[in-house]
């Protein structure tokens, strides 16, 4: 009995399958690495980078004049490849500009400033150094004084702003006596002068020293007009006998001097 058409057609299309699988699995297409094309292409590059005196080595020279990187002509060819693309990317970065170099880092992620930018202040103006020898400007002589003295200072400025005549007295000085019978009674002065019994006053001893140091007068009577010593009883006496007190008091109290006058004249 002779077999279908169709159970021909069935087995000729497994035989066709069949002889497909075993070209196949024979065949060295399905194996990159064992392909003939894959033997010429590797027998090409090892003949390419291969040396009489190197053959195992291969050094090629790039567009800069630089050598490429070192590529072993018996790597397989994926490895080949990478070095190779590792090694354009090498030249590449070497014809890059250089960037601009940076300022070091601080401890604290800041940029660290060199000392020639330190010398620079805001306002871009550079820093002068202080030059050699010159001396350190001095706290002021008021930061030093104790709170006492700084209690008398403040007493005797309260002083002075009583009158522009001041006699600085003590009630048992027969100098200051005279000295106050003068200026009180034979003159007639406006403001009237302001007399301090330094013997009475709870700062006597401090306010005197403190004008010992102003006015280089550590005795009393010590008359003062405009904060400026006229001297003592004596020199008052003097100035009173020779007609001179009148002017010299009106000159040293300039404006604030209402009226200075002898009386009965």
């Amino acid at each position: 009995m002779m077999p279908s058409t169709r159970r021909i057609k069935v087995t000729a299309l497994a035989l066709t399958l069949l002889l497909c699988i075993i070209l196949y699995t024979t065949s060295d297409t399905h194996s990159p690495h064992d392909s003939a094309f894959a033997r010429k292409t590797e027998a090409a590059l090892n003949a390419k980078h291969a040396t009489p005196d190197t053959p195992s080595t291969s050094h090629s020279s790039g567009e800069d004049g630089g050598q490429a990187d070192y590529i072993a002509p018996d790597k397989p060819i994926k490895d080949r490849l990478k070095d190779a693309e590792v090694a354009a990317k090498q030249a590449a970065d070497r014809k890059l500009p250089l960037k601009p170099e940076q300022p070091p880092m601080g401890t604290e992620g800041k940029w660290q400033v060199t000392e020639e930018e330190e010398e620079r202040s805001v306002a871009g103006r550079k820093k002068m150094p202080p030059k050699e020898g010159q001396a350190p400007i001095q706290p002021d002589a008021a930061d030093d004084e104790t709170e006492e003295e700084h209690r008398t200072a403040a007493e005797l400025n309260s002083i002075l702003k009583k009158s522009p005549v001041i006699i600085f007295s003590k009630s048992y000085c027969p100098h200051s006596t005279k000295a106050k019978h003068i200026l009180l009674d034979r003159y007639n002065i406006r403001p009237t002068p302001f007399v301090v019994e330094l013997d009475q006053h709870p700062l006597g001893p401090l306010l005197q020293r403190l004008l010992a140091k102003r006015t280089g007068r550590a005795t009393v009577p010590n008359v003062l007009v405009q904060g400026v010593s006229l001297g003592g009883g004596d020199d008052i006496a003097e100035l009173d006998h020779e007609g001179k007190l009148e002017e010299k008091i009106r000159k040293a109290g300039g404006t604030r001097m209402t009226q200075v006058q002898l009386r009965g004249s």
